[in-house]
């Protein structure tokens, strides 16, 4: 059954020309940085992103929500040093993420800790198809790779989404002969992920969630959202990150939209 699916990230926009419509409500966090109790000055935090989802989930019903979180969530803050990013990975599964993409402080505490994390997290919220973390030292070990897309099903829509990470990672960390790592240009990998969601079919929407921001031109490359759009029309939604800039909704071109959180 092929369905018109209405989302909202708290913003509301009509998908596509089909049949049914259902809605859905789609959820964002990014950039938290660890920041469980309230700012002194915002007053921001996760206890008041938590109050908010969990309004969201009574409100529609669980089934009819999508709560993903686009990265740099378990270091900034002194909670989050202290635990070594454990309180932000437990608020993750407390709080039932269905998608976590890892941005490029994840890695601050090392790629092993950040193994760790991912075990808290759950493998199976952990989405990104631009890095893979390569274990290092005298007996090497299994290179770990993370799914590159996930479908969930939502108010009877079946939704892929894509993760990927700051390809610009490498001029911020150590890459793999130090911090045991790969990652791959964003715009490299994606034509691959979304040919196998195209193989699945029946796909009624595609977001891809993403550690990077929206600039309209950027010379270094860190941010390559303008160019996915251009190149992948048939990506429905992009959820950004990275740039601590909120923006509330807005078309990007090629019928794609783009949609990012503020920081904390």
């Amino acid at each position: 059954m092929k369905i018109r699916l209405a989302f909202c990230v708290v913003i509301a926009c009509t998908l596509s020309l089909l049949a049914e419509i259902v809605h859905v409500r789609i959820v964002q966090t990014t950039d938290l940085h660890g920041h469980v109790v309230p700012d002194a000055k915002t007053g921001a935090s996760w206890l008041r992103v938590a109050r908010l989802v969990e309004r969201q989930r009574k409100r529609y019903g669980a089934d009819n929500v999508l709560l993903i979180d686009c990265g740099d969530t378990v270091q900034g803050s002194f909670e989050a040093y202290l635990t070594r990013g454990a309180i932000a990975a437990q608020l993750l599964a407390a709080m039932d993420y269905d998608v976590w993409v890892p941005g490029n402080h994840e890695i601050d505490f090392g790629t092993e800790r950040f193994l760790e994390l991912v075990e808290i997290v759950g493998n199976d919220r952990v989405v990104c198809n631009n890095f893979r973390v390569i274990p290092q030292g005298e007996s090497g070990g299994k290179v770990v790779e993370f799914m590159p897309w996930k479908l969930i099903e939502r108010a009877g829509a079946k939704i892929a989404v894509v993760g990927a990470t700051a390809s610009y990672l490498d001029n911020w960390h150590w890459g793999r002969n130090v911090m045991g790592y790969e990652v791959f240009p964003a715009l490299d990998v994606l034509g691959d992920t979304l040919a196998e969601i195209h193989e699945v079919g029946d796909i009624d929407m595609i977001i891809l969630a993403v550690h990077q921001g929206w600039m309209a031109e950027d010379d270094r490359g860190v941010n390559e959202v303008a160019e996915i759009a251009r190149r992948f029309p048939e990506i429905d939604l992009i959820l950004g990150g990275h740039t601590h800039r909120p923006f509330a909704g807005m078309p990007v071109g090629n019928g794609v939209w783009y949609m990012q959180a503020g920081k904390h």
